[in-house]
Order: C-alpha cells, then sequence, then structure tokens
C-alpha cells in the first residue's frame, strides 16, 4: 500500500501525526487499518485533507507522486508558490515593487536564487515576501480544495507549522530523513552549497 511503498523509499521516514481538524479520533494508516475513505465514490461535502509537510529535501515530491500515482489528488504549495510569483500572477507585483528591479530576470520572471539571497541577509525583508505571498497561496488552496470530488486529498506543503497552519487541516503526514541526508539531497537538486543550504533549513 501507499505507506509501505513510502517508507520503502531509503532513508525516508513517513509518520502519521494527529491534527486539529473536524475528524476527531481518525488516523492516517495502510489500507484496511486506518480511516481514511476509499476513494471510489464521489462526495458533495468538503474532502478530508491530510497535509503532508517535511523540511526541505526530505522527500514530500516523491510521497506525492506515490499518492498520486494511486489517483489521490494532491495539491502542492510549492507549485502554487511559483505560480503566483510569474509574471502575471498575483503576487507578482508586490514582489517585484519589493525586490526591486535587479530580482527580475531578462524574460521577466522573479530570479529566485537572488530573492532567495537577499531574504537569507534580510530577515524583515523575507518577512514581507511571505506577507505578500502566504495569504495568496492559503486561498488557491482553499479553492483547489473546494473542487475537489473525492473523500480525501493530499496538500502538500513546507512550511506547516511554522506558519501555523497546521489548525487548517484535518491530518498532518510528515516526512523525515536525516539532516545528512538533506544537505546532500538539495544541493545536489539546486546546485548549492551546504551552507546556502544550511540557512534555508535554519
Amino acid at each position: 500500500d501507499i505507506f509501505r511503498a513510502a517508507s520503502a523509499q531509503p532513508a525516508n521516514t513517513v509518520r502519521a501525526v494527529p491534527g486539529t481538524g473536524r475528524m476527531g479520533g481518525a488516523t492516517v494508516g495502510a489500507a484496511g487499518h486506518g480511516s481514511i475513505p476509499d476513494l471510489g465514490e464521489p462526495m458533495t461535502k468538503r474532502p478530508m485533507t491530510i497535509a503532508l509537510t517535511g523540511g526541505i529535501g526530505s522527500g514530500k515530491s516523491t510521497v506525492s507522486a506515490l499518492f498520486a500515482a494511486l489517483g489521490i489528488s494532491v495539491i502542492d504549495a510549492d507549485e502554487i508558490s511559483r505560480r503566483v510569483a510569474a509574471p502575471g500572477g498575483a503576487a507578482y507585483p508586490a514582489m517585484v515593487a519589493l525586490l526591486g528591479a535587479d530580482a527580475v530576470a531578462a524574460d521577466g520572471s522573479i530570479r529566485r536564487d537572488y530573492a532567495r539571497k537577499l531574504a537569507f541577509q534580510d530577515e524583515g525583508l523575507r518577512r514581507r515576501l511571505e506577507e505578500i505571498v502566504h495569504p495568496i497561496v492559503r486561498r488557491e488552496i482553499t479553492k483547489a480544495i473546494g473542487v475537489i470530488d473525492r473523500p480525501y486529498c493530499i496538500v502538500s506543503i513546507p512550511l506547516l507549522v511554522e506558519t501555523g497552519g497546521e489548525r487548517n487541516f484535518d491530518r498532518i503526514l510528515v516526512v523525515d530523513v536525516t539532516e545528512d541526508e538533506q544537505l546532500s539531497r538539495t544541493a545536489r537538486r539546486d546546485g548549492i552549497g551546504a551552507a546556502d543550504v544550511r540557512n534555508i533549513m535554519l
């Protein structure tokens, strides 16, 4: 099942954490042992929402793909964030105004590496960026959940507890790896040094 498949990934640990939402004592578990409904029948009520979270490089994308392969709706907060920050996106004008012309690439897109560097150097700037982007992403997630007609969905969201977002979900699923694995995976994936990865992890 999905949890055996996820836990079979090298160095990945998937843990179900009780949420604070409306499902009471329900737990997320293997097929036949948890309380997640069967996917067979569409539903008209709001689906059960499971937040999939974990640190950078922990394997959230891998676990999301496993759920998606089983036909489960997956909403990715990172994808939404990139979309709203792209030219024409809802967050784009305010981000450009805050970051300045140097943050805009020749094609009009925001230079993510440049913006990340500025945010690392200036805590106030980072918070202002979050104040621009996070409310828009939350609204887009809510809209996406609203059109799902299945019993439950997965919302992949990296900054969950840090932003108080855990209150908005029925259950929380945490993907965890060692810090060394986070460093090596992220450095290899993003082409950045270990020091930069540590800054992101702080």
